[in-house]
């Protein structure tokens, strides 16, 4: 199998810790908005800040993870890889699906409390 050019690797590896940092600091300002304006205390945004924080969650450990394990190694970037596949798919998994999940929660709620006006 021929391995695809270094400078491609290099760009994708920049593109993912890139889009990682814009998910962390921009759910963590979510999160900072929240705790701070008791305006936004509403019955429906804790299921925002949970969505939130499982994103941070993501772009912090799942994303970071992916890049190391998988697409470094693809394009030769690296040669060690620790064993930490099992790492990887546990928190990719629940923190995916926290996100989901949550986001799943948060339209209905939202649509439901738009409908009444409030």
């Amino acid at each position: 199998m021929e391995v695809p050019p270094r400078a491609d690797g290099i760009a994708l590896c920049s593109a993912f810790v890139f889009e990682a940092v814009l998910i962390v600091a921009g759910n963590l300002l979510t999160i900072a908005f929240f705790a701070m304006k008791k305006k936004l205390r509403k019955k429906s945004l804790p299921l925002v800040i949970n969505m939130a924080f499982a994103d941070v969650m993501l772009g912090a450990v799942s994303l970071p993870l992916y890049i190391y394990l998988w697409v470094g190694p693809h394009f030769n970037l690296w040669s060690f890889r620790a064993s930490l596949e099992l790492s990887f798919f546990i928190c990719d998994t629940i923190f995916s699906q926290a996100s989901l999940i949550s986001a799943v929660f948060v339209y209905p709620v939202k649509d439901f409390s738009q409908s009444f006006g409030h």
